[in-house]
């Protein structure tokens, strides 16, 4: 703890994640609330680009095609369930790259909407092996 955590620790400062804040620029922090309290997904963008970092918001693609698949680990559920609907709401059919921290190769893509729901188009420069 003294040596590891501490540090670490001392150099943070409490943020509110009722709405979404900007870190820096560039870089916001979404609030996705249900898998624990203050939970976040990350926003990057830059140059015209952006990418969504989900962190626990989504832990498996097949999340994106039946959202209503949780996690045992969810505080909330139906708030999971209902967190995770937006965040594919607002990235759906754009240009926004999502990239699924607990996902394997591939871990990016971008969410397309189809006849039967949304679904994970992999982004075919990921290149990390499983």
């Amino acid at each position: 703890m003294a040596d590891s955590v501490t540090p670490v620790r001392d150099l943070t400062i409490p943020v509110d994640v009722t709405a979404p804040v900007e870190i820096t620029d560039g870089v916001t922090l979404v609030p996705t609330p249900g898998h624990t309290p203050g939970h976040c997904s990350v926003l990057v963008e830059s140059d015209g680009a952006s990418a969504m970092i989900t962190g626990d918001a989504l832990h498996h693609p097949v999340q994106i095609a039946h959202p209503c698949i949780g996690c045992g680990a969810d505080v909330d559920g139906a708030l999971a369930d209902r967190t995770r609907r937006a965040l594919l709401d607002r990235v759906a059919d754009t240009d926004t790259l999502v990239v699924g921290t607990h996902f394997t190769a591939p871990i990016a893509g971008w969410v397309r909407r189809h006849e039967e729901g949304l679904r994970l188009v992999p982004d075919t420069r990921d290149q990390r092996a499983g």
